[in-house]
């Protein structure tokens, strides 16, 4: 099994992919004639839950390594 190094990062952009499959099916949806404000509503927040999760990843990652490069020899 491969060990997923950033798992908050890959969490965020799963996210933000989903969000994105989401917005092109609600287009595809208001084509047909049907309604898609609930899925437009559900869009954004994955959008946003996972715009958040990965800029709390890249944060966590940027102490870390400012934590192990300022490490006294």
């Amino acid at each position: 099994m491969m060990k997923i190094r950033e798992p908050l990062i890959v969490l965020g952009w799963v996210l933000i992919t989903l969000a994105v499959v989401g917005s092109i099916a609600s287009i595809s949806v208001m084509r047909a004639g049907g309604f898609a404000g609930g899925v437009n509503l559900a869009v954004n927040v994955l959008a946003t839950v996972g715009g958040a999760i990965v800029l709390i990843g890249q944060r966590r990652r940027a102490v870390k390594r400012a934590a192990r490069e300022n490490r006294p020899d």
